[in-house]
């Protein structure tokens, strides 16, 4: 059986097709096409897509392979929420609540997943962190039809986003030793997360991305030349990728004659806006005497721009490094190391269950999979009755081979056959002597008993309000409840003690147990309130004369075995 699974990554601007064997791309192809961003045009847009999609499907000799959509779209919603709820489907429901006013619609018109990534270490308050991925319906029918139309089979959608925030948080919880904190750069947001010993302190997305950073490249630039000089995107990312942060006298672009002093104002904006919004989450996540100590990881896309890592080292005083897989990242390569897709695909397992899919493939798999638990039930019953049937029909013929054999004993045999039933017979009636003996003579609870012994035991202090007997498995279990009241004439404390002690060496009572003492008043006189819970003890009764004479006797005639000595 073939393990080849296709991979689709669709963002604003380009279309991402990967062929996997197993967890490895064996190829890949890039589309170039716009996506509509608004949310009105944006499924018909991806619809259409589907003709490109077909032709990088045949050179890829993919058709009809199962198909992950990695997608972003302008009504997709990525969100982490941390819940106190120990139980992962009880925090993931809670999360997907908490979450309902960030969808894109009304709860039944999304389809949504929330998914548990894990749970701090730490004894104090410890949280369930739950990632939550919606879109419209509608979307990520778009997507299913795109998908089917190329050829191939749908299998899920899941939002980037969705999958790079959940991979990152469960990496870190399950890091268990140091603090540490990882700052994910990626095309359209960026995730800033602190976790201390297995256990995440500080999580944060940020509305910023490398896209931010491209999109200002594309402004005008005031040059030497009359008219100012406009970048395309492929431009600007060969310039911000290549370049980075550069020197002010560097040219960054040989044919326009562009410097790193007519592009730095342009980024500068960004950068800012960054390191502000970093310079919160460090103030609101971190206590001042700690933030020195913290080291910062820098991954996704943005940790391969030259000179962003020695700026946020910089600004932020931190120790800050890139993450080995972004230093590598090539923007003009699909699923290249450091890229969103790379990070969503790291950690499958994720993908399968924050997979979305539209409703009525939902509802239609659902019943696809009660079908088949229906057949595979009715086989199993159909064995299990083929079975029995086999059984019975071996016993009929071992019986028909006992009685075959029966009939041809000799009469001596057939006489001492008899003897047997008989003796049976007897044995039987001698049974139900013993337990009709044994049933009248047992120990048994006397309530008479137990109420007398209460009684007597209640001094004039203790006021009793309630007495319940229930049966639990084989005891009989008492709930007393009362007031204990002061002796009068004395400001001693009520005189509860010494009626539980009575209790206690009570022949008729064990495991007395008070469970509940408070103060309170039985009319205008204060005492303590109590309730205690006793188990009665069994005792033997004693028959009387009468009770004895009704005790059912075999006669002599119904044990005799017939034998003659």
């Amino acid at each position: 059986m073939s393990n080849k699974t296709l991979f689709i990554g669709l963002v604003s601007d380009r279309i991402d097709v990967m062929l996997c064997h197993g967890d490895r791309v064996t190829a890949s192809r890039r589309i170039d096409c716009v996506i509509d961003q608004d949310p009105e045009k944006w499924g018909r847009s991806v619809k259409d897509a589907a003709r490109h999609v077909r032709h990088a499907v045949d050179e890829l000799a993919a058709k009809g392979l199962l198909t992950t959509v990695l997608y972003r779209s302008p009504t997709e919603c990525s969100e982490h929420a941390s819940m106190g709820l120990k139980s992962e489907s009880d925090a993931s429901e809670a999360a997907l609540l908490s979450c309902a006013d960030a969808f894109p619609c009304a709860l039944d018109m999304t389809a949504h997943q929330a998914i548990s990534v894990g749970r701090d270490a730490r004894s104090n308050e410890p949280q369930t962190h739950v990632i939550v991925a919606a879109d419209r319906d509608d979307a990520v029918s778009a997507l299913a039809s795109m998908v089917q139309n190329a050829g191939l089979k749908f299998q899920k959608a899941v939002p980037i986003a969705a999958a790079i925030i959940a991979g990152a948080c469960q990496r870190l919880l399950q890091r268990r030793e140091g603090t540490t904190s990882r700052l994910y750069v990626g095309d359209m947001r960026s995730f800033f997360v602190i976790a201390e010993n297995g256990s995440i302190v500080f999580a944060r997305a940020i509305n910023l991305g490398v896209d931010a950073l491209v999109t200002a490249l594309t402004k005008p630039i005031r040059t030497s030349a009359t008219e100012p000089c406009i970048l395309d995107r492929k431009a600007a990312c060969s310039i911000l990728f290549t370049h980075g942060l550069p020197n002010r006298s560097k040219v960054v672009h040989e044919s326009l004659g562009l410097l790193g002093g007519q592009i730095i104002p342009l980024l500068a904006p960004v950068l800012q806006r960054f390191i502000v919004e970093l310079r919160q989450s460090l103030r609101f996540g971190v206590p001042e005497n700690q933030r020195q100590s913290i080291q910062l990881v820098v991954e996704g896309p943005g940790g391969g721009i030259p000179g962003f890592v020695s700026l946020l080292a910089s600004e932020l005083s931190l120790q800050v490094n890139a993450d080995e897989a972004s230093q590598k990242f090539d923007w003009s390569q699909p699923c290249c190391a450091g890229s969103d897709l790379f990070e969503a695909m790291k950690t499958r397992r994720l993908l399968d269950r924050l997979g979305l899919q539209p409703n009525h493939i939902a509802q239609f798999r659902m019943g696809s999979r009660q079908r088949r638990w229906l057949w595979t039930g009715a086989a199993a019953a159909l064995a299990v009755i083929a079975g029995e049937a086999w059984q019975v029909q071996t016993k009929i013929l071992a019986i028909r081979d006992q009685a075959q054999t029966a009939a041809t004993m000799s009469a001596d045999q057939q006489e001492l056959q008899g003897i047997v039933d008989r003796v049976t017979t007897a044995k039987i009636a001698l049974t139900g002597l013993e337990t009709i003996i044994a049933r009248e003579t047992a120990a048994g609870i006397n309530l008479r008993a137990c109420l007398q012994e209460l009684a007597s035991v209640a001094t004039p202090e203790i006021r009793l309000t309630g007495i319940e007997f229930h049966q639990n498995g084989n005891k009989l279990m008492g709930t007393i409840s009362g007031y204990a009241f002061k002796s009068e004439g004395s400001n001693d404390r009520p005189q509860l003690e010494p009626f539980i002690d009575l209790l206690r060496r009570s022949p008729l009572f064990e495991s007395v147990v008070l469970s509940n003492v408070q103060m309170g008043a039985l009319g205008e006189v204060a005492g303590q309130r109590f309730e205690t819970t006793v188990v009665a003890v069994a005792a033997p009764r004693q028959l009387s004369p009468d009770q004895l004479a009704n005790v059912p006797v075999a006669s002599a005639s119904s044990i005799s075995t017939g034998v003659q000595p």
